[in-house]
C-alpha cells in the first residue's frame, strides 16, 4: 500500500474466538457468530467475518496454519491475513479501473478458471450431496482399499545431542560431563527444552524434530 495510508481494522478477535479457539463465557451453546459482521474497513472498501474467511481459504488458504498458533502469533496471522486480502482488493480495483480486467489473457485465464469452478459445484450439488451409497458397499468398498485409510505410525521427539565421533579425548570428556549436568537439571525439575538451550550441540536446542517414520 502506498505510504501514509493507513489501514482502520475493526477486528473483533471475539468472532475469531469462536472459530479458532475456545467460545467466550457470554455465548450461550447454540448461538454462533454472525457472518455479516464487518470486521475491517479501508476507504470504501468494508470486509465481513464471513467474506474474509471464505476469501483467505480460495486465495491461498492464508489461515491455514492458525490453529496451530496461540496468543499473539494468532491475532498477528489474523492481522497479516486481513491486511494481505485488503491490499489484494485494493489492487485488483486499481487493475480494473486501468482495464486489466478486459485483457484477453486475463479474459481467457477466467474463463478456465470460471469453468472449473462451475464444474465443481455442479458436481457437487448434483452427485456428491446426493449420492446415498448402501451401507454393504460401503464397507465393501473399505475392505478393497482398506491399505488407504491408515497412515504408517510415525514419531516426533525432542532431543539433546553431544557431538562425540571423530572428537579429541578431551571434547568427549567435555561431552560426557554436560551430558550429565543436563541430566542432573532435567531430574531436579528443569524444563527439558531448557536445558538442551544450555549444553546441546545441536542447532535445534530442544525444538521438535519429525514427524518421521521408523
Amino acid at each position: 500500500m502506498r505510504k501514509g495510508n493507513k489501514i482502520l481494522f475493526c477486528v473483533c478477535f471475539l468472532w475469531t474466538a469462536l472459530l479458532f479457539g475456545s467460545p467466550p463465557a457470554i455465548w450461550a451453546a447454540d448461538e454462533s457468530p454472525n457472518y455479516d459482521t464487518p470486521i475491517a474497513r479501508y476507504g470504501d472498501l468494508e470486509l465481513s467475518l464471513g467474506y474474509f474467511f471464505y476469501y483467505t481459504r480460495v486465495s491461498g488458504d492464508k489461515l491455514r496454519m492458525v490453529n496451530r498458533a496461540e496468543g499473539e502469533e494468532r491475532k498477528n496471522m489474523i492481522s497479516n491475513a486481513l491486511a494481505e486480502t485488503i491490499f489484494e482488493h485494493k489492487l485488483a480495483e486499481d487493475a480494473m479501473k486501468n482495464g486489466f480486467d478486459e485483457d484477453p489473457e486475463f479474459m481467457a485465464h477466467s474463463r478456465d478458471m470460471y469453468n472449473d469452478w462451475l464444474t465443481r459445484f455442479y458436481e457437487y450439488h448434483n452427485f456428491y450431496q446426493t449420492y446415498k451409497p448402501d451401507e454393504e458397499i460401503l464397507k465393501k468398498m473399505y475392505e478393497e482399499n482398506k491399505k488407504d485409510f491408515f497412515q504408517e505410525e510415525q514419531y516426533s521427539f525432542r532431543h539433546i545431542f553431544f557431538r562425540t565421533i571423530d572428537r579429541s579425548e578431551e571434547e568427549q570428556k567435555q561431552a560426557r560431563e554436560n551430558a550429565d549436568k543436563a541430566m542432573a537439571l532435567i531430574k531436579a525439575g528443569s524444563d527439558f527444552v531448557e536445558a538442551a538451550k544450555i549444553y546441546s550441540d545441536s542447532e535445534r536446542k530442544g525444538n521438535v524434530i519429525g514427524p518421521m517414520t521408523p
